[in-house]
């Protein structure tokens, strides 16, 4: 009997993890593409997402540093065909508003370049 009910309590962290994938791939589509369905969810970074983001991001920082935030964030990266790629940061579980930060990288004849970095901030007006 006990043996059964180990293997429940598994398929049931199983299932909940799955469940979360698929919601977090959701949130993140939604949030970070406005639910751009060009944009597909890259299951991993790419392979050059160290030198992507140490590109600069149109002022004296790079890419990686405008990114950074002071709340947890997740880190996800779509692309868009072969030579646009984006990466975004956002809050997973949110209390109430959540926010967001992503930068689209261009290829041009072999070369990457860094877009502006964009984000949105949810401000509480009392």
């Amino acid at each position: 009997m006990r043996r059964h009910q180990v293997l429940l309590v598994l398929l049931a962290a199983v299932i909940e993890v799955g469940c979360v994938s698929q919601r977090t791939a959701g949130n993140a589509q939604k949030l970070c593409t406005n639910a751009d369905p060009a944009w597909q969810l890259l299951p991993e970074p790419p392979r050059n997402h160290p030198e992507l983001l140490a590109l600069p991001a149109g002022d004296d920082r790079l890419v990686r540093e405008v990114l950074s935030a002071p709340v947890r964030t997740r880190e996800v990266w779509f692309s868009r065909g072969a030579d646009r790629l984006m990466v975004c940061h956002y809050q997973e579980h949110p209390t109430h508003c959540p926010a967001m930060t992503s930068a689209e990288f261009v290829r041009r004849d072999g070369t990457w370049e860094a877009g502006a970095v964009l984000g949105t901030v949810c401000i509480d007006i009392d």
